[in-house]
């Protein structure tokens, strides 16, 4: 994620609203997606607590505490990024694989998240860095222009950390939840399959309606949705492949 210049309020100015835990907050890409919200909230607070810790502070305070505090941040990040990916992937599975009246215990069409983990354990830490760079930054401003230090707060800096982190959030469910749904589909289906892209939400944009006018393609030519997006893809002319007649026969005792 692209580091972005400080506003003027992030390096010099003061926002005397005091946040609350409850504005730490993950906001899902589907509304009142608890598992979307369960993968999220950990890291959230996390990055309150340091909040908490900060609230009060002087700038000289700040200075000594912000190295040790974001370098244990992104060591939280590092420790529990993949396997909270895991398990957010693990529940969505569940109900697309229900589906095809596939189980969980499967082996084939299986997806592997530690790219999407990658992207989002960089995504977080650029944003501790963000915000380490411009806390020290504002600090020494503050001493250096002889401000008033029960004025000095860093509410806009981590009003920002907290949009930008549910970016991440958002990228990272969205990624994963289209990467398994067309990951169980190519197994389900034949590779000869073409799709469709499919608006499902009530207000499509333009990019997506454009996309819904193109004739059947393979899944691989097929983009992904947005990262906030409803749409998906679905099969043309459907038609189930052998490993996975064979699978629910073999397996599950399922004729088709």
């Amino acid at each position: 994620m692209v580091t972005l210049n400080p506003t003027p309020d992030e390096l010099v100015g003061q926002d005397n609203t005091e946040l609350t835990d409850t504005e730490f907050s993950y906001t899902p890409n589907h509304d009142n997606d608890l598992k979307e919200k369960a993968l999220a909230m950990l890291f959230f607070f996390h990055l309150y607590s340091i909040y908490d810790k900060y609230v009060d502070k002087t700038p000289e305070y700040i200075l000594e505490h912000i190295d040790q505090d974001m370098d244990k941040l992104n060591v939280q990040v590092k420790d529990n990024v993949q396997k909270n990916l895991e398990t957010y992937k693990n529940k969505v599975r569940k109900e697309q694989l229900k589906e095809f009246q596939l189980t969980p215990k499967i082996k084939k069409a299986n997806l592997e998240v530690k790219p999407t983990a990658e992207v989002l354990e960089i995504s977080l830490t650029t944003i501790h860095e963000q915000l380490r760079n411009d806390a020290k930054t504002k600090a020494k401003v503050w001493i250096d222009r002889n401000s008033n230090p029960k004025e000095f707060n860093l509410n806009p800096n981590f009003k920002r950390a907290v949009s930008r982190y549910n970016t991440a959030f958002n990228y990272a469910t969205s990624t994963v939840t289209q990467k398994s749904d067309r990951t169980i589909k190519a197994f389900v289906y034949t590779e000869e399959t073409l799709y469709n892209w499919v608006c499902f939400g009530k207000h499509p944009c333009g990019w997506c309606i454009d996309q819904s006018k193109y004739p059947p393609r393979k899944l691989e030519d097929i983009p992904y949705d947005h990262i906030n997006g409803w749409c998906g893809v679905v099969p043309n002319k459907p038609e189930f492949s052998q490993d996975y007649i064979d699978t629910l026969k073999n397996e599950y005792q399922i004729l088709i």
